[in-house]
This record gives structure tokens, C-alpha cells and sequence, in this order.
């Protein structure tokens, strides 16, 4: 499941990157998340999945859509600041916040073989993305308090995504819809978007079908995505998804090498082969066993074995 989300996530940015230059990113937003709440619920409406049988499963649900909205928004205020590359470098330290907030809320515990795995995936994407120096980016003398207010907005979407995936694991306990769940960031995605394209007086039509098909694919890709990496939760830890979803900056760059020509060196290399040894060693620590596989009884979503079933994932 998480492979399958860092595919599409990279998908996502090459298709962004495609189209960075037709839009403002206040205007990419409202396409982008409108599009994907208008998939979202057509599939809602398909599968019907139960509703929130309790306040505190609503208010959960709420707070989780809240957390993935600020996910979205600080991680690309931080692009915007001081470079996909570092933004990206400084995000997948979410890997650290996810043992932490693990430990803290889910009184998980992880193996030492773990801790290395971690460490590995984290150096792997600093590797990756490391052809972009900090704070290169600079704005009339003002590239100090640029850098920092990016370094700040990247480790913030950091911790909030890790707590967004220890919350999904909180509410895979309670048995809550993973359509139900997705919906309620899309949605706050949304008004967000409106909000900031208002504000910065962004709203433009896309001007050729080929630019307004693309960014309405990512509304797709940000829809199955998302579905994806909260059933990932479900199967898994939130320390394995998160390790595995690191695979995301290989399968970007991968992309970027191929469709975009972008340079190959070797830290490119040493990372990419650091973040893959880690998700394949995780991925055999859980297949030997650890006391952490699949708990049957957490995975009874009304809506999860129709849409398994539908994208031929499990058998």
C-alpha cells in the first residue's frame, strides 16, 4: 500500500512539475483539491461506507483532515522558499517524528534493526536531494530569513505528517472509513485552497486542454494517493509506511532523469541505493515477523475490500 502511494506521490510531482510554470500555486490548489473531492465523493457515493459512530471518532476524523491540510500548505511554502530538494531533505525526517510520536501516543517500541533502517532512509534522501545547496535561493539580500522561514515550514510539515500517520493508525483502531477519512482533508484542502487564491488574487482558467487535463490528474493522484497510504497504515506500522514512502524521492528523481533530463551524480546514486536497502530490509524484518504484522481485527472498513478488490491489490 505504501509503495503504491510513493508511486502515485511521484507521479504527482512530475506532473507538477510539468505544469509549474501555468499557474499560481494558490490556483494549483483549488484545482488540485477540487478535483480530488469531486472523485472522492463520487466513490463515496459507489461504496457508502459507515459514518462516525462516536464524537470522539468525528473529532478525529476532523483532526486529521486539519493536520494533512497544514501537511500540504507548510511543505509547499517551503518549496516555494528554499527549493524542492531541501524541502524534501528536511521533510523525510518525518521517518524520526513518526518512532517518536509512536512511542509517545501508540506505546509502540522500535528494534535497533529498525533505528538503522531509519537512519539509512533519512542520510538516503539527504543523498538524493543534496544537488541543491541550503539557502541557495535568494530574494533581493534576503536569503537568510528566506532559508530559515523554509527550514522551519519543512521541519514543521515533518512533524505534522508523522502525526498524521500515527492518528490514521489511531483511527484504523476504531475502524473509521478510509473514504471517510481522506474526505474530510480533501475538503479542508479545499476551503484552504479558495482561501489563498483569494487572497492572493491568483484565479486563472488553464489556458490549453493539455494544461487543464494534467491538473486535474493530480486531483486523482492526490485522491488515491492519500487512500492509499492510510490503508498503508492499517497493514503496517506507522514507522514502516513512513520509511517506505521515502521511496518517493527516488521514484521523483527517477522521473525527473528520465522525462526532464536533470543531472546524474553519485550522491544521487549512494541515496537511492541507501532509501531502497532500508525499505527492503523493513520490509523482510516484517515479512520474518516482529510482533508487528497485520492485525486482522483493525481491518474490517465496510469500504476497504471493494476497493482492494478493484485495484486487484490483494488476492
Amino acid at each position: 500500500m505504501a509503495l503504491f502511494s510513493a508511486i502515485i506521490y511521484s507521479v504527482e510531482d512530475q506532473i507538477i512539475y510539468a505544469i509549474a510554470n501555468d499557474f499560481h500555486p494558490t490556483m494549483f490548489f483549488v484545482y488540485n483539491s477540487n478535483v480530488s473531492v469531486i472523485l472522492c465523493v463520487i466513490v463515496t457515493l459507489a461504496i457508502r461506507p459507515k459514518k462516525p459512530t462516536s464524537l470522539k471518532e468525528l473529532l478525529l476524523i476532523i483532526f486529521y483532515g486539519t493536520l494533512c491540510t497544514i501537511v500540504h500548505i507548510t511543505l509547499q511554502i517551503s518549496i516555494f522558499a528554499i527549493g524542492p530538494g531541501n524541502a524534501d531533505a528536511l521533510f523525510f525526517t518525518s521517518t524520526v517524528f513518526t518512532v517518536i510520536l509512536s512511542i509517545v501516543f501508540l506505546k509502540t517500541k522500535p528494534k535497533a534493526i529498525e533505528i538503522v533502517f531509519i537512519i539509512c532512509s533519512t542520510t538516503g534522501v539527504v543523498f538524493v536531494t543534496r544537488y541543491v545547496t541550503l539557502f541557495e535561493i535568494t530574494t533581493e539580500g534576503n536569503s537568510i530569513s528566506l532559508g530559515i522561514i523554509g527550514v522551519a515550514f519543512a521541519l514543521a510539515a515533518a512533524i505534522t505528517f508523522a502525526a498524521t500517520l500515527v492518528l490514521a493508525k489511531k483511527l484504523s483502531q476504531l475502524a473509521t472509513p478510509a473514504l471517510i477519512a481522506v474526505f474530510s482533508y480533501l475538503f479542508q484542502y479545499a476551503v484552504a485552497g479558495l482561501i489563498l487564491c483569494t487572497f492572493y488574487h491568483a484565479w486563472k482558467l488553464p489556458e490549453t486542454l493539455i494544461s487543464a487535463t494534467f491538473v486535474a490528474s493530480t486531483g486523482a493522484t492526490l485522491f488515491f494517493g492519500m487512500l492509499f497510504e492510510y490503508l498503508a497504515v492499517r497493514y503496517a506500522n506507522p514507522t514502516t509506511v513512513s520509511i517506505i514512502l521515502t521511496l518517493q524521492v527516488v521514484l521523483s528523481f527517477v522521473g525527473q532523469f528520465t522525462l526532464f533530463s536533470f543531472p546524474l551524480n553519485w550522491t544521487v546514486l549512494v541515496g537511492s541505493v541507501l532509501i531502497i536497502f532500508s525499505c527492503i530490509g523493513l520490509l523482510l524484518l516484517k515479512k520474518e515477523g516482529d510482533g508487528t504484522e497485520i492485525n486482522d481485527g483493525e481491518i474490517n472498513d465496510e469500504e476497504a475490500e471493494p476497493i482492494l478488490d478493484n485495484f486487484e491489490i490483494l488476492n
